[in-house]
């Protein structure tokens, strides 16, 4: 997951929902409650400039039965994102980093190194809205950033509330639905669940039946980051393939 990460609060100023079959009058009603939440969460967001975030990841591949499940550490400070996931030994599975306008993901078993030219508005050039990543990334890093406007063009919101009991504990969430605007996105639909306008879970789902879920383990908006967090290590011998240059 990347993300244009301004942290200006860009709020939402129209929102397109799908038919719900409900009056004017209540459909108005839920378009304020909407447009009133992502204000305040933008507001508690927007502030954020350095982050790190550790997070445990479940996929299931529609041609895979197996569930795989991972954790990872999200990193960001002055426009720049890392993310690296490890499997169940510890040992990294992939590294994404974000910097100087390029997107690379490295998969150091495989030694493979994907680049990517990355847009001023965050989009993977080449990637186009079709690919899965590239939408679920164009998604997270408003979520965390509280630039919605980059939301609204890519996406139809709607929220509903919901009753989470961890550890036994009732919990109020709000639920974030977003549906991509193109036809042609491979990502049939992203769900984002909050409690106290914290992210709490993450859901991808895409149109041929591959899901991914975060769980968000913890968070930290005023983390301590150092510039080597953002350097990549390639092993030599590593094959580098190009896409959209």
């Amino acid at each position: 997951m990347i993300f244009p990460w301004r942290p200006v609060l860009l709020i939402v100023s129209a929102l397109i929902f799908e038919p719900s079959g409900v009056s004017a009058d209540s459909s108005n009603a839920k378009d304020s409650a909407l447009e009133t939440y992502l204000t305040e969460l933008a507001k508690r967001s927007g502030d954020v400039t350095a982050l790190r975030v550790r997070f445990r990841q479940e996929k299931k591949l529609r041609l895979v039965r197996r569930l795989r499940v991972s954790t990872a550490e999200l990193v960001f400070s002055k426009g720049r994102l890392s993310v690296t996931t490890r499997g169940k030994s510890g040992g990294v599975d992939s590294r994404l980093l974000i910097s100087g306008g390029e997107l690379k993901i490295l998969y150091p078993t495989l030694k493979k190194l994907e680049v990517y030219p990355v847009a001023k508005d965050g989009a993977s050039a080449g990637a186009g809205t079709t690919g899965g990543a590239d939408v679920g990334r164009r998604a997270m890093m408003p979520l965390f950033s509280g630039d919605w406007k980059s939301l609204s063009k890519d996406f139809t919101i709607s929220m509903t509330e919901r009753k989470l009991e961890p550890d036994g504990r009732a919990e109020d969430a709000v639920v974030l639905t977003l549906l991509p605007k193109s036809k042609k996105a491979s990502v049939k639909k992203l769900e984002v669940v909050l409690v106290d306008y914290r992210i709490r879970e993450y859901v991808q789902i895409e149109r041929r039946g591959d899901r991914v879920r975060m769980q968000i383990l913890a968070w930290d908006g005023k983390a301590k980051v150092d510039d080597k967090e953002f350097e990549l290590e390639v092993p030599k011998e590593t094959k580098v393939i190009r896409i959209g240059t």
